[in-house]
């Protein structure tokens, strides 16, 4: 696979990302018509500014992909509800691009989003559609 070059290191563009969701209007969550729920754009909308905090979970087991979560939803006094996983291809075809930060480790940001908020909803919303959505009990 192809890597997304950063100013930090690669990050390989089929490495998993989890956002975590700390709110309930980030997903949906399963019913009949949606058996495995639903991640909402507004889990990947970014904040004022523009960069969206993902962490790179690559080589982690789930229950540690919820440890990290859980911790991260402490520092905010949020709970954790689960996260959702996309890969940084499916972030890179939409003109965005993945900055590993790791401050804290393993985070990074969504980067690159356009100043129109009409055109940030519809790349949420794609982004959304791609994700898979993991809830944790």
């Amino acid at each position: 696979m192809g890597a997304i070059r950063t100013h930090i290191e690669f990050v390989r563009s089929d490495e998993p990302l989890a956002r975590y969701l700390l709110e309930s209007n980030r997903f949906r969550k399963p019913n009949q018509a949606r058996p495995d729920g639903e991640v909402t754009e507004r889990a990947f909308l970014p904040p004022p500014d523009l960069k969206t905090s993902v962490f790179r979970i690559d080589g982690l087991a789930l229950t540690d992909v919820k440890t990290l979560g859980v911790s991260v939803a402490a520092e905010s006094g949020k709970p954790c509800h689960g996260h959702a996983q996309i890969q940084p291809a499916q972030v890179s075809m939409h003109g965005l691009a993945v900055e590993p930060d790791d401050d804290p480790p393993r985070h990074a940001n969504i980067v690159g989003w356009s100043e129109d908020k009409d055109k940030r909803k519809i790349v949420a919303q794609l982004l959304a559609a791609a994700a898979l959505l993991y809830l944790y009990q």
